[in-house]
Formats: structure tokens, sequence, C-alpha cells
């Protein structure tokens, strides 16, 4: 599902194909130059309603730190259900 900004694509919300029908991990970019507007929100809740449609479960699982995939959850009414960690 992509966001665009005067018919460009800003933002792209994805999963693998074949996760969409059970339960389904979202990632997204963003071009970098237009990050903040709005752009991964709208394409995440697109995606969301596309997993939801096909009969799936949709997940969020963002990393513990990432301040900004925390707020974009938040302001579309997503709740982490898990954190991800990263042993070095």
């Amino acid at each position: 599902v992509v966001s665009r900004e005067e018919g460009r694509i800003a933002s792209v919300a994805y999963t693998r194909a074949g996760d969409r029908h059970t339960a389904a991990e979202v990632g997204v970019e963003t071009v970098a130059p237009l990050r903040g507007r709005g752009h991964a929100a709208r394409a995440v809740a697109g995606w969301l309603l596309a997993v939801r449609d096909a009969g799936g479960t949709p997940l969020f699982c963002p990393a513990a730190d990432d301040v900004a995939a925390l707020g974009l959850a938040r302001s579309i009414g997503l709740e982490a259900f898990a954190h991800a960690l990263h042993w070095t």
C-alpha cells in the first residue's frame, strides 16, 4: 500500500506476500525528505485494512527504541504487542 505526494510514491507499507492471509507483520519505508508528513501513517492504515479484508491478523512489532514507529502506531490507534530486542 502506498501514500503519494504530488503523484510520486512517498511511503510504502508492506508484508511478505504469503503472510497477509494469516498473521502479517508490517514493514514501512518512507522517502527521507518526505518523512514527518503522515505518509507512513496513511500507508500503514491502508495496509491494516487490506490485511483485515483478506482475513489476516495485522501485527506491529517495532524495535523498543524506535520512537518514530511507536509514534506512528499510536497515531493510527495501534498498540505494540511485542518489541524487537537486538542482542550484541
